[in-house]
């Protein structure tokens, strides 16, 4: 499961695009859990309320499995304001820092 927090109003551009800070809980079937800190840039698309997601996700640690948890991810997709769907896709390194 992963919880998505806004850390914040996020601050709106001349164009419409979104810029935010966030965090995201991971966490696994065992309880293991790992955190990031984000900055997110949603775009906006000609369908209203539809925007295009890019993040940088930065690990700052995690309990149980990943208690030594660092790294970084990115994550692209799409998310809707309206309907609340997201769709999004997640590159990068989860490692044991410990």
């Amino acid at each position: 499961m992963v919880t998505t927090f806004l850390l914040g109003a996020p601050t709106v551009t001349e164009d419409g695009t979104l810029r935010a800070t966030t965090s995201h809980t991971f966490v696994f079937a065992d309880g293991s859990s790992f955190t990031t800190l984000d900055r997110a840039v949603l775009s906006p698309t000609d369908t209203p309320g539809l925007y295009n997601l890019n993040t940088r996700a930065t690990i700052t640690g995690g309990t149980g499995n990943y208690a030594n948890a660092c790294g970084s991810l990115s994550i692209h997709g799409t998310i809707n304001l309206v309907s609340g769907q997201v769709r999004w896709r997640f590159t990068g390194r989860v490692c044991d820092c410990g």
